[in-house]
């Protein structure tokens, strides 16, 4: 009997060793990945996800409405341009943004703007654009399926103006995404074909949701309009030194620059029924922990709630939104990691759009007494986004000992470390005019990098602070280079929050040429960490 019951206990300790082995050597490897900076899926620990599974649904309709890869075809000739404004038109712009700001709700509903949008988009002699049509439908999706998605409304009585020099298709584009999100909007262009052109499509519209008008001088917009967008052609000059209006895109060549993403704006999430959904969670090592612990976990004391009841999420701590966000935000990503195949041109030729990482800067100023929730929960995103992207942080106006002292000094160290997905870069700057002029070399570099990859849609580099004293000039790079400014990355709901993470990049090519364009989609992605950081 004891030579059986000895027997036996060796045979338990061979297998708790074997499974002890088994374990440290699953443990080793996750080691290895996690050190690398590599996310796998595997990384979460519930992958039921209600948000995900809808993404399912969206990712392609967004994708198949994502503009460019198309030269820009204008039938206006230059010297209109040349031609400086004879008429102030912005007369009729503040008639309509008056008129529309007397409302009490959107004349239209989400059906009716449908219509009206797809009878504008139509009346185009040239034809419709494939984009066009997928944003209609995208639209459409949107009103007709209820679930976590919702087509998105930036309220009533906002303006906004399109000018062109005779893109038409690509103009009439912008004027639909805008239409559709409820913007009373007007059309400018040069005298010309290009204006005659738009006022015949235009002609019978009530002029108080669409109009069109010649230009108007674009060195002084009126503070009526809330949203602008140039087609085919720069934003005047003079706006690099007095600032350009809240929402400015242009879209030239190359593709789409601003605070914009035409597709991903017409999308927002039903709070409430995300609220009640089930998302994915994903494990976290002990440095994303740590980081974590930076978010305070007091709740609000001016709270009152019944028994038995869960906390609003506005009374919640920062550590319990904070991680709400960060899982929302990567449910996402992670759904929206792979390319779309549309379709091209012709039937020779392939469109493949693709979800691209921006780089991103933030900053740091003086006087800050806490580390910003931005920042921590920014960088345990990036940590395990699927595009493993590395972020720059900015600190302007501090002295030596303040950045020698924890918390600052131990996260600088941990996020500049190089493991388990922190690819950070830290850059100290002694003046505001200091990390303005460095912001401004770097962005000229990041412009080419989009051009360069088609990065359409999105800023070519966001930065994200709240210090007054540099937002303003930051928001003149958005005229020169493309660079937009954020106060906040986490605000609002989850959609907006991934369109400020991330472009839309869209890529053309043969359609022999897919697996060419596949090997170019995966080399982007890795070439976004070098245009990210852009050091000297």
């Amino acid at each position: 009997q004891r030579q059986s019951l000895k027997s036996a206990n060796e045979e338990d300790s061979r297998c708790c060793i074997s499974m002890l082995v088994a374990q440290f050597k699953s443990d080793y490897a996750s080691y290895k990945m996690f050190n690398a900076g590599a996310v796998v899926a595997a990384a979460r620990v519930r992958t039921m996800s209600a948000l995900a599974t809808a993404v399912h649904d969206l990712r392609p309709r967004v994708l198949a409405a994502c503009t460019g890869g198309h030269a820009l075809q204008t039938i206006s000739s230059k010297e209109h341009l040349e031609k400086p404004a004879q008429n102030d038109h912005w007369a009729a712009v503040n008639q309509q943004a008056a008129t529309a700001r007397s409302w009490p709700s959107h004349p239209l509903g989400l059906p009716e703007r449908l219509a009206l949008v797809e009878n504008l988009l139509e009346r185009n002699a040239s034809g419709l654009l494939r984009e066009s049509t997928a944003l209609c439908e995208l639209f459409r999706w949107l009103i007709q399926k209820p679930g976590l998605f919702a087509p998105s409304s930036d309220g009533t009585g906002q303006c906004a103006v399109v000018v062109t020099d005779g893109v038409i298709q690509y103009a009439l584009y912008e004027a639909a995404a805008l239409l559709l999100r409820g913007y009373v909007v007007t059309l400018m262009a040069p005298n010309g074909l290009a204006l005659e052109t738009l006022q015949e499509i235009a002609c019978d519209f009530p002029p108080q949701l669409l109009q069109v008008s010649g230009m108007a001088p674009l060195a002084s917009p009126p503070s009526a309009v809330r949203a602008i967008r140039f087609v085919g052609l720069d934003p005047p000059a003079l706006w690099v030194e007095e600032g350009p209006p809240a929402d400015c895109g242009t879209y030239i060549t190359h593709g789409y620059t601003g605070a914009v993403a035409a597709p991903l704006r017409l999308v927002r999430s039903d709070l409430t029924m995300l609220e009640q959904s089930c998302h994915s969670t994903y494990a976290f090592n002990d440095q994303i922990n740590d980081v974590a612990a930076l978010l305070s976990t007091a709740h609000s004391s001016d709270t009152d709630t019944l028994p038995g009841l869960p906390l609003p999420r506005w009374a919640r701590s920062a550590y319990d939104r904070g991680m709400e966000d960060v899982q929302k935000l990567l449910d996402l990503l992670w759904a929206f990691r792979e390319p779309f195949e549309t379709e091209g041109p012709s039937q020779e030729t392939l469109t493949i759009a693709s979800l691209l990482p921006v780089p991103k800067h933030f900053m740091i100023s003086s006087g800050v007494s806490e580390i910003p929730e931005d920042i921590v929960k920014a960088a345990m995103v990036a940590a395990l986004s699927p595009f493993n992207e590395p972020m720059v942080l900015h600190t302007v106006g501090m002295d030596a000992r303040s950045l020698r002292l924890d918390p600052l000094h131990g996260l600088f160290r941990l996020l500049q470390s190089g493991n388990y997905g922190f690819e950070w870069h830290v850059h100290h700057h002694d003046s505001n005019r200091d990390c303005i002029e460095w912001l401004r070399s770097h962005a000229h570099a990041a412009k080419q990098f989009s051009a360069h990859h088609q990065i359409v849609h999105g800023p070519t580099l966001a930065f994200f602070g709240s210090h007054r004293g540099i937002m303003a000039d930051v928001r003149k790079l958005s005229v020169s280079v493309g660079v937009v400014a954020w106060t906040r990355l986490f605000q609002g709901e989850v959609v907006e929050q991934l369109r400020r993470w991330t472009g839309l990049g869209v890529f053309q090519a043969p359609a022999t040429e897919r697996e060419v364009v596949a090997r170019t989609i995966s080399a982007c992605l890795r070439d976004v960490k070098s245009a990210a950081i852009l050091d000297d």
